[in-house]
């Protein structure tokens, strides 16, 4: 069984080598103290992705979307700032690949069904088949964001993406 610190190199070069075999630029952050693993030209535009390992349980890929606030400490989690990653890309344990913009995350673990839910819910439900690697490199090149139907995306000043309710801002 492979540690924490060996999944991790291994999503970082099947994840490196997915974003190669789709023709983006790659480069690799110096001295390993930035927020983000990598940083991928898509479209003429940089993002700060994040590369993480998936476990599958239950159905659903499961990764971390928060880190230790100091290593080898007991003083909590914090989850990756909006403004300090663009992309979490996921490799799973059967090896799939999945970007994952971070608004669409929750605050510590994020899951992505591998299969519907016993009742047949689909609303709220973070469904693998819409972050997979090619579906989400697609969108960002042709500029359109699509998760699925679930929620709208408003722009804030700073350019990055948040996600809005489908209710206007105003209403309560």
């Amino acid at each position: 069984m492979a540690t924490t610190n060996e999944k991790g190199k291994i999503a970082e070069a099947q994840i490196l080598a997915a974003f190669v075999r789709a023709g983006v630029r790659v480069a690799i952050p110096f001295g390993g103290d930035s927020p983000y693993d990598l940083i991928a030209e898509i479209n003429g535009k940089l993002f700060r992705v994040q590369v993480k390992w998936g476990r599958v349980v239950n159905g659903c890929v499961l990764f971390a979307t928060a880190h230790q606030k100091r290593p080898n400490t007991t003083e909590g989690f914090q989850r990756w700032a909006y403004e300090d990653v663009d992309l979490f890309a996921v490799y799973s344990e059967q090896g799939e690949s999945y970007l994952v913009p971070p608004e669409m995350t929750s605050a510590t673990i994020t899951q992505l069904r591998l299969r519907p839910t016993k009742n047949h819910q689909s609303s709220g439900v973070r469904f693998a088949a819409n972050f997979t690697f090619e579906a989400i490199l697609e969108q960002k090149i042709e500029g359109s964001i699509n998760y699925g139907g679930l929620a709208q995306l408003g722009e804030r000043l700073a350019g990055s993406q948040k996600v809005r309710g489908s209710s206007p801002l105003s209403s309560t």
